[in-house]
């Protein structure tokens, strides 16, 4: 069916008749439930007069074929005569309204139950007729007047419902939208996830360029925020910079997670606004549906979960940490490794290869948290539990010394790294070079073997001096630094200047390079500049051998994910390794 809007834009500029308009923007035309033949005749004339000979029409005699001919779709209006259908009273409307609410109906009354037609206007109809008043002036007011009305009722319900801006569902829709999610989660359907989104510095968009300018950007992150989410779930604009996000059917916070990854990836792609071209950075906080959890609750924990990944240096997420987490967790300071077996941690290595496939390259460490409340939660979301329970100088310590350890045991290839992730805000603690020679000192293992892991986020321009001076002190023990989803803060100039040696490329940077020649040039660029300063080159999650011959062409020195292998268990890769080795895996 043609939009009421574009009908109204259309009668008014265009100048036809309304038959003429009726015929050509609907193909349907008028739906005219009358079940007596001589009084549907005697109408007929009528909309002919008034619409013209052209009008398409159709008459039916009963509900039920109504009802079938309203599914159909196509239909611009509706004349419905209830007193004529027997016993059908307003439920008739109603069976209408509910096969297309969008369609404007005309109820036709007899003189003697004009309240018959008021309390049809009452349920929903947009005008009524009584049918001995009705010619042909009466009939095309009354058409005119229900297509304008269901026009504007059906704007104000979207309002009702929607930012007027972005077109997002705003918060009484979330609200609701939650509450029903909640419900569902309740009787088994998966874990509910709410996202508290706030732009960073948007108001310098607003000062410097105008609001014309701010609510352009808004605008475009709506619709990738849209693009980074599932068709069932919802995004919603609470206000202002502010969004929030629902998230149905989660087995855990790294399903969450993952849409947050997805989304500050989105975003930090440059947005034109004008003259001008921004990317837009953003905090988000996430917070998992526990039991009896309300809508209220579980957005209120989302939001702190925001505030706190603003805390932590903006442009990142965080997972909302209960009480009871901090207090598990609490527990770990005595003997650590016991300690986190025995809440549900595990150790597992992910396989790096060379671009020749022949050997493997590294092997990078990753602590998974299967937390019975939470789900499985692995990497920013572990460590920002760590941080929360104020236990990370108990656990990096032991974490280096459990992943150096495991490395000393890859007799089939003793050459191989570890790639160990550490918390950005602990690296540069003072303290952190000593703990790594008193680890060196527990632990026989070549420096050159451990390859510390730290995010783009450690070399924001705030604390860059300071960090650059740590990784030349660490580098200068002979350990290795590796920088995780490189390209989207760093540019090609920090590679000459930074102290790294292995970088993993962000996944905007690796996107559609089997299918784009613009980012494949964009890529090689990165590659080859990388190859001439002897940085190793890595590309994330390669999910198909075409993928893998592109990535190789280019010039990536390492692969991981799909192709190469998932995470294993730190005692199954041993054996990996071994088989690798002796040529059962090529």
């Amino acid at each position: 069916m043609m939009s009421l809007e574009a009908l109204s834009v259309a009668a008014e500029t265009q100048g036809t008749t309304t038959g003429d308009l009726l015929l050509r923007t609907s193909e349907g035309g008028i739906l005219l439930v009358e079940p007596d033949p001589a009084e549907a005749q005697r109408i007929l004339a009528f909309i002919r007069e008034a619409l013209g000979p052209t009008a398409h029409v159709t008459v039916v005699r009963s509900l039920s074929s109504a009802r079938r001919r309203v599914r159909d779709g196509n239909l611009a209006l509706a004349l419905l005569d209830l007193s004529g259908l027997e016993g059908a009273g307003l439920e008739g409307l109603r069976e209408l309204q509910h096969a297309d609410a969008r369609l404007p109906v005309v109820v036709l009354a007899d003189q003697a139950d004009q309240r018959m037609g008021l309390r049809a206007v009452k349920a929903g109809a947009q005008d009524f007729l009584i049918r001995s008043k009705i010619d042909e002036r009466t009939l095309l007011q009354s058409i005119q007047y229900a297509i304008e009305r269901k026009r504007s009722e059906s704007r104000l319900a979207f309002l009702a419902l929607h930012d007027p801006l972005t077109g997002l569902a705003n918060r009484v829709q979330f609200e609701e939208r939650l509450a029903r999610a909640l419900e569902r989660s309740e009787r088994g359907q998966g874990r509910v996830g709410v996202m508290f989104l706030d732009l960073d510095h948007f108001k310098e968009v607003n000062d410097t360029l105008g609001h014309d300018a701010g609510d352009l950007l808004l605008k475009e992150v709506a619709q990738r925020l849209l693009s980074c989410v599932r068709s069932f779930e919802v995004v919603a604009r609470q206000g202002g910079d502010e969004f929030v996000i629902l998230l149905e059917d989660l087995r855990g916070a790294d399903d969450a997670t993952a849409v947050a990854r997805r989304i500050l990836t989105a975003l930090a792609k440059p947005i034109g606004l004008g003259l001008a071209q921004r990317p837009v950075h953003a905090s988000i906080g996430i917070a998992l549906s526990e039991p009896k959890d309300t809508a209220e609750a579980i957005t209120e924990k989302a939001d702190r979960a925001m505030y706190r990944a603003k805390q932590s240096g903006r442009g990142t997420f965080a997972v909302y940490v209960s009480s009871s987490t901090t207090e598990e967790l609490g527990s770990v300071r005595g003997d650590v490794g016991e300690g986190l077996r025995n809440l549900g941690f595990e150790v597992r290595y992910e396989p790096r290869m060379g671009a020749d496939r022949d050997r493997a390259l590294a092997a990078e460490a990753i602590l998974t948290w299967n937390h019975p409340a939470y789900g499985p939660l692995v990497g920013d979301a572990v460590w920002s539990h760590f941080d929360r329970a104020q236990v990370l100088d108990a656990v990096i310590p032991w974490w280096i010394r459990r992943c150096a350890t495991d490395a000393t045991l890859w007799e089939a290839q003793p050459d191989l790294r570890v790639t160990i992730p550490v918390p950005d805000s602990y690296l540069l603690r003072p303290e952190f070079l000593e703990q790594l020679s008193v680890v060196f000192a527990g632990v026989h293992i070549e420096p050159s073997r451990i390859e510390l892991m730290v995010t783009e986020g450690l070399l924001r321009h705030d604390r860059r001096s300071a960090a650059v001076r740590q990784l030349e002190a660490i580098t200068a023990l002979g350990v290795r630094v590796a920088v995780d989803a490189f390209g989207g803060r760093c540019g090609l100039d920090d590679l000459a200047r930074l102290p790294v040696h292995t970088i993993k490329l962000n996944a905007e940077l690796t996107r559609d390079v089997t299918s784009s020649s613009r980012r494949r040039a964009l890529l090689k660029a990165v590659v080859d500049l990388a190859n001439q300063l002897h940085i190793e080159t890595v590309v994330r999650e390669v999910e198909t051998l075409e993928e893998e011959d592109a990535l190789i062409e280019i010039g990536c020195t390492a692969l991981s994910g799909t192709v190469v292998g998932p995470a294993l268990a730190r005692e199954a890769f041993p054996i990996w390794l071994a088989n690798l080795e002796s040529g059962d895996l090529r």
